[in-house]
């Protein structure tokens, strides 16, 4: 889920009368739902101990968000019938590739199925590509964002994780301005610093060696 504020401004001029209007509008939003999509590998950096180490993760993230439920539209057939269709009237696209350092504990941190439990606490920059139309206007913005991560995750059969992904600083999803000599407009979409959780599947981790005691 997000939020952000929609904001609408103008000004006009009254040659005749010399005076200036001008009229302000606020509204705050939050997404009606989205789906999304993320594939990502990390580079074992250091080995910190038995079961714990520093990578480098990099990953490929998709997102759609709904700002408004999906409308109908109604159209006429030509033979006296009517088709209702869905739409979509406002929404984003988003399209990032974080890239940061992580702690690692646990069997991800050194591909070891002996250990049924790992962790992961990782920060590093969100840059990203927003494409966005909502209600009259749209917009297309990119941007570069601090993230902190966390995760917790369990072995079975395959390594199954749970994400948090905490990003700091606004998102200009639409930013339009227009202007002339009486007249001016201006139009923002603004997003806020968001959390999103996310279910991490590594489907590869199967592979994954498993450390006995004789072993070591």
């Amino acid at each position: 889920m997000a939020s952000a504020e929609y904001k609408t401004r103008s000004s006009f001029f009254n040659e005749f009368t010399g005076t200036f209007s001008d009229s302000v509008k606020t509204e705050r939003i939050t997404s009606k739902g989205g789906f999304g999509g993320m594939l990502g590998y990390h580079f074992p950096l250091i080995r910190m101990g038995d079961y714990s180490s520093m990578s480098m993760s990099i990953s490929y993230m998709y997102d759609a968000l709904f700002w408004e439920p999906a409308g109908t539209t109604t159209t006429y057939d030509g033979r006296g019938g009517y088709t209702v269709s869905p739409t979509v009237t406002s929404g984003t696209i988003k399209m990032g590739l974080p890239i940061g350092v992580d702690y690692k504990f646990g069997c991800d941190a050194v591909s070891d199925k002996s250990r049924k439990l790992c962790g992961t606490f990782g920060a590093g920059v969100f840059p990203s590509l927003l494409m966005t139309s909502f209600k009259e206007d749209a917009g297309m913005g990119f941007r570069a964002q601090p993230y902190l991560k966390g995760e917790i995750g369990i072995m079975a059969g395959i390594c199954v994780k749970l994400r948090g992904t905490f990003t700091f600083g606004k998102l200009k999803y639409i930013d339009y301005t227009y202007g002339s000599d009486t007249y001016s407009s201006s139009t923002s979409l603004t997003g806020k610093s968001a959390f999103t959780l996310s279910l991490i599947f590594m489907p590869m981790s199967f592979k994954w060696k498993k450390d006995e005691w004789w072993g070591r």
